[in-house]
């Protein structure tokens, strides 16, 4: 797998322009202090082919890593959708999404981070989330539920966005 060929594939994909800011790690990123939380997942660039098909990356294309590279944003170019996975985990998702669904627990994690709402709408502009601010308010509903499963209610969240393609 070539650097290329994934800045190609976010160009094709019509992404944010800040996705291939990120990926190319540039300084505009680094303004816009999203530069900490996804980079280009450079690590998939030295792996040796038999690690790459680990990741199964002939379909599933890499296009964003979180800071520590345990966290992947990519595309499945044979569904045709989005998905994350962990780095650790041996078992990718069947599920394919629209991007906007990537970013449901980020967006979580930045509200309990208390990053200021205004902050995270920004953030949530950049990256072309169509829905961010019915997002977050559903994220703050959540202060009042401190029993809910984070996971079912990521799903409830694609559910109601319709956010899910398989």
């Amino acid at each position: 797998m070539i650097k290329e060929e994934i800045q190609n594939l976010i160009q094709e994909l019509n992404l944010p322009n800040i996705v291939l800011e990120l990926f190319n790690r540039t300084e505009k990123a680094k303004e816009l202090d999203l530069d900490i939380e996804f980079g280009c997942p450079s690590e998939f660039f030295i792996m040796e082919e038999k690690e790459l098909e680990f990741f199964q990356t002939a379909s599933i294309k890499p296009l964003l890593a979180d800071g520590s590279f345990y966290q992947i944003y990519a595309y499945d170019i044979e569904k045709k959708g989005f998905l994350t996975y962990n780095t650790e985990d041996e078992n990718i998702t069947e599920n394919r999404y629209k991007w906007e669904a990537l970013f449901i627990k980020d967006i979580l994690n930045w509200w309990e981070e208390e990053i200021p709402d205004e902050d995270i709408i920004k953030r949530g502009n950049l990256l072309g989330l169509d829905h961010i601010a019915e997002l977050l308010k559903c994220v703050e509903a959540l202060e009042e539920d401190t029993s809910i499963d984070i996971e079912k209610w990521e799903q409830e969240m694609i559910e109601k966005f319709d956010l899910q393609i398989i």
